[in-house]
């Protein structure tokens, strides 16, 4: 895993990620422990209000995802 990256949701046994609660709080806490991008659960980027996200915006990067296949491309270091 990348040290910058931050996920947060219920993963399936087929791979699915599912919503969870506590996301503008859960970003607040990856931000304040240096994580650049955070992956909620893509239905979960409509809970962060615009504002928030723009706030962030400097700092951190959001990006949705609905399986772990999505999240594992953008959390693991890249092969050289």
């Amino acid at each position: 895993m990348r040290e910058d990256v931050a996920m947060t949701g219920e993963i399936t046994l087929s791979g699915l990620v599912l919503p969870v609660g506590g996301i503008r709080e859960k970003a607040l806490a990856a931000r304040r422990h240096g994580i650049k991008t955070l992956h909620p659960a893509g239905a979960q980027r409509s809970r962060i209000s615009t504002s928030f996200r723009l706030k962030c915006a400097k700092s951190m990067h959001f990006v949705p995802v609905t399986t772990l296949e999505e999240a594992l491309k953008v959390s693991l270091p890249q092969r050289r």
